[in-house]
């Protein structure tokens, strides 16, 4: 998890192989995700956030940066 101002951001946990990704969630509307950020081959391991800004990495070694204020 990780969380910036009005976002949280949260790996998501797959069923299928390619579902792999991030949400984010509007802390101000807790009950659904807002966005699926997906691109990741493997698992998500790590998240990191700052500002509308969040990198997260996977088990195969992949880092994605996603920036909220162009996606």
């Amino acid at each position: 998890l990780a969380m910036t101002g009005q976002h949280l951001f949260s790996a998501r946990v797959p069923r299928h192989a390619s579902t792999e990704g991030v949400r984010v969630w509007d802390l101000r509307h807790p009950l659904r995700a807002v966005k699926r950020l997906t691109g990741h081959v493997s698992q998500v391991s790590a998240l990191a956030a700052d500002g509308a800004d969040a990198v997260s990495g996977d088990r195969a070694g992949k880092l994605r940066a996603w920036s909220q204020a162009r996606s």
